[in-house]
């Protein structure tokens, strides 16, 4: 059965076996699953670890076409390598 409506579910289950087949058949039904292993990981995962709510990134993001470079290792690690 697939779902004329997808949805994005967080599955909180303490048990392996059951968290596996939640997963797949709410993923068959079309549905973005994110799994927790307790309640409090998925009240992390909903509001992280201050309390106000994440913002969730689109599930279907589109490529950054001007990612940010990378800018090496910083003073204090670019000293430490020249003396050794």
């Amino acid at each position: 059965m697939h779902s004329d409506r997808s949805l994005r579910i967080l599955v909180a289950e303490d048990n392996e076996f059951n968290m596996e087949v939640v997963k797949t058949m709410l993923t068959q039904m079309g549905h973005s699953v994110e799994c927790a292993w307790n309640g409090s990981e998925a009240i992390e995962k909903l509001f992280g670890l201050n309390g106000a709510p994440l913002e969730h990134p689109n599930p279907h993001p589109t490529p950054n076409p001007h990612p940010e470079p990378d800018p090496g290792p910083g003073p204090d690690q670019a000293s430490r390598s020249r003396s050794r």
